[in-house]
């Protein structure tokens, strides 16, 4: 829940309205009304407007009431753990610089190039 004293940025309720809805220039004020009351409880479940920026569904909506059900619910959910999640750093691992293990005295196998070289000489 949202902390005592913060409210939205001005328009912001506007704004979620504009961006969840389609045929938003239909409305009617009743509607509006409806939906900026919906906004505002909306945003007081989730009181980041960062997190409402970030918010993107597939499809638009015909009314906010759509997140407030169970479905709207859990992708709101899904979203805020989409938000909080970062990947872990890596780590870095230094090699030495020393050798390890013992040094090899097997003598290089002849390419078939060099042997035919030699044959050439002979």
């Amino acid at each position: 829940m949202r902390e005592k004293g913060t409210s939205a940025p001005t328009g912001f309720y506007h704004f979620m309205v504009n961006k969840f809805l389609k045929n938003v220039d239909n409305f009617a004020k009743g509607k509006w009304a409806k939906e900026i009351k919906l906004a505002k409880k909306l945003f007081n479940s989730y009181p980041d407007a960062r997190f409402w920026n970030q918010v993107e569904l597939d499809f638009e909506l015909n009314s906010l009431a759509w997140l407030l059900s169970e479905e709207g619910k859990y992708a709101l959910k899904v979203r805020g753990k989409m938000m909080e999640y970062s990947p872990k750093k890596t780590k870095e691992y230094k090699m030495q610089k020393r050798r390890i293990g013992r040094k090899s005295h097997a003598k290089r196998k002849k390419t078939l190039i060099e042997i035919l070289n030699e044959s050439k000489k002979n």
